[in-house]
Order: C-alpha cells, then sequence, then structure tokens
C-alpha cells in the first residue's frame, strides 16, 4: 500500500557547522517524525540537496566552504531542487539580513537559539504550504 501524503515521512536537509545545533536540530525533527539527512558544510548541503531531493532544507548562513544563502541560489537555479524550500537559521540577524534572505528566496528565517516547538511549527507551515 503506497502511503498518502500525511503519512508520508518528509525528508528534511540540515545544514549547520555547529555539531551540537546539527544534533539538537535533527533530534528534534526525528521526533516528529521526519527523516533527517545531515550537512556540515555548504558544499555537502548542495551536493544532498542535488543527490536526495529533499521535501525541506534547513540552512545554517553562515558555513565553511559555500555560505547557506549562496546554497540556497544554487537550489533555486538548478532543476532538480527548483521547488524546494528552504528555511535559513543563524545567530545573526543585523543589517536586513533576515529581510535579504527572505528576498533572496527563503521560505522562513529562524534566528538561534530557538525554541524547539517555534523550529516545529515553522517546519511544518513550510512542508503544509508546499503541499498545498
Amino acid at each position: 500500500m503506497i502511503p498518502t501524503a500525511r503519512e508520508r515521512r518528509n525528508l528534511i536537509l540540515i545544514a549547520d557547522d555547529d555539531e551540537d545545533i546539527l544534533a539538537l536540530t535533527s533530534l528534534l525533527l526525528r521526533g516528529a517524525n521526519h527523516e533527517v539527512l545531515q550537512a556540515r558544510d555548504g558544499e555537502e548541503a548542495l551536493q544532498l540537496a542535488f543527490d536526495r531531493h529533499p521535501d525541506l532544507v534547513v540552512l545554517d548562513v553562515r558555513m565553511p566552504k559555500l555560505a547557506g544563502d549562496a546554497v540556497m541560489r544554487c537550489i533555486r537555479e538548478d532543476r532538480r531542487t527548483l521547488g524546494v524550500p528552504v528555511i535559513l537559521f543563524s545567530a545573526y540577524a543585523a543589517d536586513g539580513l533576515i529581510k535579504r534572505g527572505l528576498e533572496q528566496g527563503a521560505s522562513d528565517y529562524v534566528i538561534k537559539p530557538f525554541a524547539p516547538d517555534d523550529l516545529l511549527e515553522r517546519v511544518e507551515a513550510v512542508l503544509s504550504a508546499t503541499r498545498a
């Protein structure tokens, strides 16, 4: 039997160079019945996005090798990942960073440290909007 859209586990790619944030976010999303892929830098995140076609990508803005906003632009420009929503998250919110991220195509922007329930609500809202 093929699962319905509601029964299917979403595949979420999380990219962050902070091991603690990566572990916490992964644990949180797995606890909400999502399948999670992890990347520790922007290049790894981009390759995983192209290879695995996640339902959602959660990107730290500042990462080694390729910044999150650059990864997002590549995801937006490639036909394999064109419709994949992206949530940016960062400890940095100054100098119009949030506005710029949203204007560049992010579905949402989460400030670290984040409340676990807040992140889950935002993830579910983006996934619901994508299914609609």
